[in-house]
C-alpha cells in the first residue's frame, strides 16, 4: 500500500467494510457493491491510499453489468401499500380486542364506584327538627 496506512485504518476512517477494501487490494471489484455506493468506495478508497479514484471507477464501470432496459421502466414496490398477511392480523385484532376489554372494565368500576359513593349520600338521617318552644 501507497499510503502506508492498514485496512483497518482506512476501514476506521471511510466506514467500508475490511472485507470490501481486501477485495479491492485484491483487485476483485467484482465483490464490490454495483452503482453508487460501490464507486464512492472505490473513491474513498483511492484517495486514502493516493490513488487516482477515475481510473479505478472506470475499471469498476466496466465490470458492473449493464441494467436491464426492463428493470429501469419497471415501478419499483416501494409504492404499493404494505398490507398485513393472514398471520399478522390475528395478532393486531386480538391486541385490539383486549384493550377494548380493558377500557371497559374499567368504565364499569367507575361506575360502579361513582354509584355506591352517590347512592350512601343521598339516603342520609332525616333531619330533625329543632324543638319549638310554646308560648
Amino acid at each position: 500500500m501507497q499510503s502506508g496506512l492498514t485496512l483497518d485504518e482506512i476501514s476506521g476512517r471511510t466506514r467500508i467494510n475490511v472485507n470490501l477494501l481486501q477485495a479491492m487490494e485484491a483487485d476483485e471489484l467484482h465483490r464490490l457493491p454495483n452503482g453508487a455506493i460501490g464507486r464512492n468506495f472505490v473513491k474513498q478508497y483511492a484517495q486514502m491510499v493516493g490513488v487516482d479514484p477515475g481510473a479505478l471507477a472506470r475499471e469498476l464501470a466496466e465490470l458492473s453489468p449493464p441494467a436491464p432496459a426492463a428493470a429501469a421502466q419497471r415501478p419499483t414496490d416501494s409504492f404499493r401499500p404494505r398490507v398485513a398477511s393472514i398471520n399478522e392480523r390475528p395478532r393486531a385484532y386480538s391486541a385490539l380486542v383486549g384493550s377494548l376489554l380493558w377500557v371497559i372494565a374499567v368504565i364499569v368500576v367507575c361506575s360502579g364506584v361513582y354509584w355506591l359513593m352517590t347512592r350512601t349520600h343521598g339516603q342520609s338521617a332525616p333531619a330533625q327538627r329543632p324543638a319549638s318552644t310554646q308560648k
